[in-house]
């Protein structure tokens, strides 16, 4: 679907390998009386830039443009619909941290130029460490900003409710599934090694490792205990989360979007609902079952994790008996991801504070999250209508039929009588 953005024609994008664009139901856009953002769900693979278009360039005598994602061309296509009484989001699977944060506020420019150039491999880093400036909501509107951010009408915004600093139970639960995915890939060295000697090397020092990460954990008993709650039944540990009459669900930063929700989002009680049904759907669909012996490792290993020594011989034994048990890891990184999903399904729909409605919201995710959130916000919340999925040619992503983005931002101007009719006509309804 190309895209029809002022005089251009995109028909072309390098960087993602997939693209949904989602509308809001007629209904709710007519029930709630304010803006419900068209958008753009952007899917990645993660770290690999292999399959970019051979050839991305614009045309302008033919009005045909291809962009790479994260140029400032493309950037600043976008900025150019939106205003700053009605701008557009773009969120990225990242967040920051406060240590970040006050080391960048020393010298942004400095901060900013080493970012960039320390850039990692594939898209996502390139959206997030080229583009760090322009998350520093505290310098919108100051010099710093306009230097080196492209954009003045979108807010970009972090969507991770997975990182950032720890207190969270979102984030504390990921530190623990960091760790054991950190000690999955030292047994993988010490299976593979021939001699005991080696063997025994890989144990301690998966023992240190165990021993260091612990230290940077505060309450590391607490959050473990959590940890094995959640791998020992992940639908019933989400139940138990977020059910609206417990305490746990208020540690969460879901929680906090949750209370700044508007109707027909602000009841606590829809939203454990919402969640319990959505868990149950990514562990049917991708028939999660419990891996018991990586449950049953993790208790044993929770028992001894004070004392390297008897953590050395605990791993060795492992490492020599079964390697397949640290491999439990990787199934409840999946499990996880159900955080970033809601949480970003939360902040678009919350009314902001300062009251400028985004009249579209983009996400650029892996692309499983893409996918999830598009069924979430269609099949389970029925408050969106999915126009298609394109997928791309590697990382090439060749738009076919249109979709016209002039139209839809000047629709979305606050008249919600009129935007319902437009989107009824878009929609055949």
């Amino acid at each position: 679907m190309p895209i029809l953005i002022k005089d251009l024609q995109i028909d072309s994008i390098t960087g993602p390998i997939s693209l949904t664009i989602l509308v809001p139901e007629p209904d709710l856009v007519n029930a709630v009386k304010r803006t419900i953002p068209i958008i753009m769900l952007f899917g990645d693979r993660h770290e690999s830039e292999e399959g970019y278009c051979s050839t991305c360039t614009c045309d302008l005598k033919t009005k045909n443009c291809c962009y790479e994602i994260w140029s400032k061309e493309f950037l600043q296509i976008f900025d150019s619909i939106a205003t700053k009484e009605q701008p557009i989001d773009f969120y990225i699977e990242s967040f920051t941290n406060k240590a970040d944060i006050e080391e960048a506020k020393k010298d942004i420019y400095k901060y900013s130029k080493e970012l960039s150039e320390a850039a990692k491999k594939g898209t996502m880093s390139k959206l997030r460490e080229k583009l760090y400036t322009c998350y520093f909501r505290e310098l919108r509107g100051t010099k710093a900003y306009k230097d080196l951010c492209p954009t003045s009408n979108i807010r970009w915004q972090f969507a991770d409710a997975r990182q950032g600093d720890t207190g969270s139970i979102e984030s504390n639960l990921v530190l623990i599934n960091n760790l054991f995915y950190n000690i999955a890939d030292l047994a993988k060295l010490g299976y593979t090694a021939i001699s005991m000697d080696t063997k025994a090397s890989v144990a301690n020092l998966m023992a240190r490792t165990v021993k260091y990460e612990i230290s940077t954990i505060a309450g590391f008993s607490d959050i473990l205990e959590l940890y094995i709650e959640f791998i020992k039944n992940p639908k019933h540990f989400y139940s138990l989360l977020f059910n609206p009459e417990g305490d746990m669900i208020k540690l969460t930063k879901i929680y906090k979007q949750i209370k700044k929700q508007q109707f027909p989002f602000n009841s606590t009680h829809y939203w454990s609902n919402i969640i319990n049904n959505y868990v149950k759907y990514i562990v049917d669909k991708h028939e999660f079952f419990v891996t018991s012996s990586y449950v049953d490792a993790v208790i044993e290993m929770s028992k001894l994790y004070k004392t390297e020594q008897e953590l050395t011989q605990f791993f060795l034994e492992h490492i020599d008996n079964n390697i397949q048990v640290w491999n439990g890891v990787y199934k409840y990184i999946l499990a996880l991801s159900i955080f970033l999903d809601i949480y970003f399904v939360t902040r678009i729909l919350k009314k902001p504070t300062d009251g400028r409605e985004p009249f579209m919201a983009i996400g650029y995710f892996g692309d499983l999250h893409s996918t999830h959130i598009a069924y979430l916000l269609e099949k389970i919340m029925t408050s969106y209508v999915n126009l298609g999925r394109i997928d791309a040619n590697g990382r090439c992503l060749k738009l076919d039929s249109v979709v016209d983005l002039n139209k839809i931002a000047k629709v979305y101007n606050g008249d919600f009588t009129k935007t319902k009719s437009f989107l009824s006509r878009l929609l055949g309804k």
